[in-house]
């Protein structure tokens, strides 16, 4: 039921495969611009401002590792957080925690949840789509819990 409840914006871009080309400075500005229009019509947190991938990283895979997340953060857009100097021992549990305080869902499939990991990546980690989760996966993750809690607060 996610489309009754959303609003899409479609890209023209393969942001996704390993050669992709970076977005153009016209496109990601007209998405600023678009984005600044929709979220004074309407209600909408920065960290309601989701790739499809992070919905459905099963089917997924757009924007891809290419799409600017720090732009449209830095535009007050999104919520981008960065990679951190040392990062902890990797938790699976607490890696889960943390997806789930950001928003994901957790599968309990192996398949599938190699794909949610691939999908964090995709946004967090975009050198590292491929790689498993590990202590930076989980630094990040905790990161982007946080900083989504916080837009939470702030829009209550």
């Amino acid at each position: 039921g996610v489309n009754d409840r959303s609003i899409g914006i479609e890209l023209d871009s393969p942001g996704h495969r390993p050669d992709a080309p970076h977005y153009p400075d016209a496109q990601i500005e007209a998405l600023l611009g678009l984005l600044a229009g929709i979220r004074s019509r309407w209600r909408i947190r920065a960290g309601r401002v989701v790739a499809h991938s992070d919905v459905a990283p099963s089917r997924k895979v757009d924007p891809g590792e290419a799409f600017p997340w720090a732009r449209l953060a830095s535009a007050g857009h999104a919520i981008k957080v960065s990679a951190p100097s040392t990062a902890p021992p990797f938790d699976r549990t607490c890696f889960d925690d943390a997806l789930v305080r950001a928003g994901y869902g957790v599968p309990a499939e192996a398949g599938a949840y190699a794909d949610l990991v691939r999908a964090f990546h995709r946004r967090h980690r975009p050198d590292e789509v491929a790689a498993p989760a590990d202590g930076v996966s989980l630094a990040l993750a905790e990161a982007f819990a946080r900083a989504v809690e916080d837009d939470r607060a702030r829009m209550a």
